[in-house]
């Protein structure tokens, strides 16, 4: 059900997440080991109807605009997904997770002697939920036809 052949490769769902996991592991693990600022974080949009956009809020967008894609037609999946992940994120932000001593944290706020506030990183957003439905219903719209034409006629 959750796997789709693109130019011949099988791509599973959840071989996107691990892949989706690692290159947040990855961003993290540079900008910690570099002590720089987290570009990612900086806010550049802000209103009633979706407070807080910020780079996390159009890598929201631009994953669940790939998954749109990829297995169209499966709106309520996808909302529950990104209000899974919205849930992991806020426990992670608001637990102390140790694991070998050292607490389960990426990224975030840090200063240039490469300190950094314990919470900074693993926020949930209720905007990012919005995003995330966004995306996938955009992803959906141009998600190709079984024939490979655009735009497809949906149940």
């Amino acid at each position: 059900m959750f796997s789709r052949n693109v130019y011949g490769v099988n791509i599973h769902i959840v071989s996107l997440l691990i892949a989706c996991i690692i290159l947040i592991f990855l961003y993290g693990y540079i900008i910690r080991s570099t002590k720089t600022k987290d570009h990612l974080e900086t806010e550049f949009y802000n209103s009633n109807l979706l407070p807080n956009i910020d780079g996390w809020s159009v890598t929201h967008f631009v994953f669940f605009c790939a998954l749109g894609i990829l297995y169209p037609n499966h709106h309520l999946t996808a909302l529950m997904a990104g209000i899974g992940w919205e849930y992991v994120e806020q426990f992670l932000g608001t637990n102390k997770i140790i694991i070998s001593g050292k607490r389960v944290k990426l990224v975030g706020e840090q200063k240039s002697d490469g300190t950094y506030d314990d919470d900074a990183y693993w926020y949930g957003k209720s905007s990012d939920m919005v995003v995330n439905i966004l995306g996938y219903s955009i992803g959906n719209i141009f998600a190709p036809c079984p024939g490979g034409a655009l735009p497809c006629k949906r149940r």
